[in-house]
């Protein structure tokens, strides 16, 4: 699940995971801040964990974009990775890079 959060000076993003499949390969999240025709702006990639995940180990992760890292976006983008070259595939919500990016639309995000 991925909650929204408004915040004084931009928004915090919390979502939980669970590794169910190849968890070894989950080591970092992708966030791409995204423009209506699918443009990357800016990037916040960032570790999740200092250690390999354990399958079915549950993990929570927050993050935070200012107002000024959104200026022109329209979607957040949120991949999994170890090798960006290689992402995870998501299962369900909207998707992108044939269901291995998730899109969050920020015109439809509830805070």
């Amino acid at each position: 699940s991925i909650k929204v959060i408004e915040r004084k000076f931009g928004i915090e993003i919390v979502s939980d995971w669970r590794a169910n499949v190849l968890p070894e390969l989950a080591t970092n999240m992708g966030v791409h801040i995204i423009n209506q025709s699918g443009q990357i702006l800016r990037q916040a990639d960032h570790r999740l964990f200092l250690e390999i995940p354990k399958f079915g180990q549950e993990w929570q992760d927050r993050f935070y974009l200012s107002h000024a890292e959104l200026v022109d976006a329209s979607f957040i983008g949120i991949a999994l990775y170890d090798d960006p070259r290689h992402t995870l595939c998501v299962n369900g919500g909207r998707c992108d890079w044939d269901n291995h990016r998730l899109l969050l639309a920020l015109s439809k995000l509830s805070t």
